[in-house]
């Protein structure tokens, strides 16, 4: 009796992991079909449903935000040649809906909160700020090499939204730290494609900085350029790839900073002077001419009344 117990839960226990495996097979056979269709050919609106379907069906799945993510990307697309239009408020939303959905910590979990940060950035900052904040606190338990990616990357999406709102003081706070980033620590991920996406972001932070400085209308001149100049001597990390942004900033700047020429408002040779003098051959020229008119019609009277 016990041994036929036994093969029973046995036999249940094989059949709900048969089960499992077959619900996951399916799920990616399913994600991979829709992957492969041409939107332009098939319309967005059969792989919408084909999309929220797979939501449906495999609701308790632990990748069940990539579907969420895949239409969030259909809604922000844009094809005018077959009438697809953007749609934020639908983007948004799933971006959201695949936040509140992927599992705790998963690469899933912070893929869809840097998306979500970048479809609501340009608007009030709350938001963005709150969710990069988050993923900072969270990096750590990603693991050692991928919690100095996901920071990095936080932090260059933090110092963007500043720039944006014009926050030039915690732009520069934050460009700072990331060019005083230690590259040699043992945290600095270990592949080489990995490596290079962090040295880009630090490298792309002081390039926007520098160029956000060189923009600043508001701030004088000579200012901007010292703060350049500054920033492109003691920049460490992103030193090589900053030298022409900081190059072409200044250049800019120098052109701007020309004196305006001394025009000579006394002599012919000025530019202000020449427009004086022709009106007044203008008017002398006018003046001529009147007189003229008015002494041939006096001496043509004067015929006439001879006659």
């Amino acid at each position: 009796m016990r041994i036929h117990t036994y093969r029973v839960l046995i036999g249940f226990g094989l059949f709900l992991l048969s089960s499992a495996r077959l619900s996951a097979d399916s799920f990616t056979d399913e994600m991979t079909t829709l992957q492969k269709e041409d939107v332009s050919k098939v319309g967005r609106d059969s792989l919408v449903k084909g999309y929220e379907q797979i939501i449906r069906d495999h609701s308790s799945h632990p990748e069940r935000a990539k579907p969420m993510m895949e239409l969030a990307s259909l809604w922000q697309m844009e094809i005018p040649s077959t009438g697809i239009t953007r749609n934020s408020d639908q983007e948004i939303h799933w971006l959201r809906e695949a936040c509140a959905n992927a599992i705790d910590g998963s690469p899933d979990w912070f893929e869809a909160r840097f998306r979500l940060v970048g479809a609501t950035y340009l608007g009030r900052p709350e938001e963005p700020r709150r969710i990069l904040q988050e993923i900072i606190d969270r990096a750590p338990a990603s693991g050692r090499n991928s919690a100095t990616i996901l920071i990095v990357r936080s932090l260059y999406n933090l110092q963007m939204i500043a720039e944006n709102q014009k926050e030039y003081g915690e732009a520069e706070r934050i460009c700072r730290q990331l060019q005083n980033w230690d590259i040699q620590s043992k945290d600095m991920p270990e592949d080489i494609s990995e490596k290079g996406d962090v040295y880009k972001w630090i490298q792309d932070s002081a390039s926007s900085m520098v160029m956000c400085w060189a923009s600043m209308m508001d701030v004088p001149k000579q200012v901007r350029k010292s703060k350049i100049e500054e920033f492109r001597n003691n920049c460490r990390v992103g030193c090589p790839h900053l030298e022409n942004s900081a190059t072409n900033a200044i250049q800019y700047l120098d052109k701007l900073l020309e004196p305006v020429p001394n025009v000579d408002r006394r002599t012919p040779a000025g530019t202000v002077s020449n427009i004086r003098n022709w009106a007044l051959a203008l008017n002398l020229c006018a003046i001529a001419i009147l007189l003229t008119l008015i002494l041939f019609r006096t001496k043509y009277r004067k015929a006439h009344e001879k006659q």
